[in-house]
């Protein structure tokens, strides 16, 4: 288990480099399984500059797909039929149809509802708490520091809206943030993950749900290799807020503490 950066500027050839690699790697192995995850929105783009640049004009054992792919792929070869996917749309019905149950109960929200926009706001609000894994006993404990009223208030409804919304969509459905902390506890039954050799670029940081994956592919991958744009005089200095690559700085921290606890060898970048 080793985990590896690949760092640069913008444009000086760090995905360039990964398909190189990549290929000529899966050439002198060909049993070894690969994976290249690049966001959801660039796979194709991904898939068809590896056959074009691949002599065999195939992916062969090389692995394209953005981290929801992924889930599907290793759903797919433990025969796990996950709960039906809750779309945007869904969504913003579930949270209406439980504020209006609860409307009365609503302390600042039960008037809102109806405001142009606010259902949306709400859903983007429950969506990235989940991408963020905060639960709500996360909230809970916050409430206990809040001295405004007014937003307290404000606590007490999302709680309230939070808990029915969840209840509702119980075992029946699963919304599109859930699925990768689904993936990241079904992982170790997948055979095809382990020992594989994992490249991951074009992101410029992960959320801490897309981390949860991350670890589970240090625990069970050969090795993982992850790009990050930063000019390479600042990769040795401390990390600053409001540095420019000071994002790709703290995202490189991150992983390298994720490896310190999986015990995974972190190789020069």
């Amino acid at each position: 288990m080793s985990l590896q950066f690949i760092l640069g500027s913008a444009r000086s050839g760090k995905t360039n480099y990964i398909y190189e690699k990549m290929i000529r790697e899966s050439i002198e192995h060909p049993e070894q399984e690969f994976f290249f995850i690049v966001p959801d929105q660039s796979t194709l783009n991904a898939q068809k500059e590896l056959v074009t640049r691949h002599p065999a004009h195939g992916t062969m054992n090389i692995d394209v797909v953005g981290f929801f792919r992924l889930a599907y792929r290793i759903f797919e070869e433990l025969s796990y039929v996950p709960e039906q996917l809750l779309e945007d749309e869904g969504k913003s019905m579930v949270i209406r149809k439980v504020m209006e149950k609860h409307k009365k109960e609503l302390k600042v929200f039960g008037s809102s509802m109806g405001k142009q926009g606010f259902i949306d706001e709400l859903k983007s609000f429950f969506s990235e708490m989940y991408q963020y894994d905060i639960e709500k006993k996360e909230l809970e404990q916050a409430m206990d520091i809040i001295q405004k009223p007014g937003l307290q208030a404000k606590m007490d409804d999302i709680l309230l809206i939070m808990d029915s919304f969840e209840n509702y969509i119980g075992e029946r459905y699963l919304i599109s943030e859930q699925l990768l902390d689904v993936l990241a506890k079904k992982m170790k039954e997948s055979k095809k993950l382990r020992n594989a050799i994992f490249y991951l670029d074009g992101f410029t940081g992960f959320t801490p749900i897309q981390r949860k994956v991350i670890r589970q592919l240090m625990e069970l991958g050969k090795q993982v290799n992850i790009s990050f744009t930063i000019d390479a005089k600042d990769v040795s200095t401390p990390y600053r807020e409001y540095e420019l690559f000071a994002m790709s700085k703290y995202e490189k921290q991150q992983l390298i503490e994720i490896a310190r606890q999986t015990r995974t060898i972190v190789k020069p970048d």
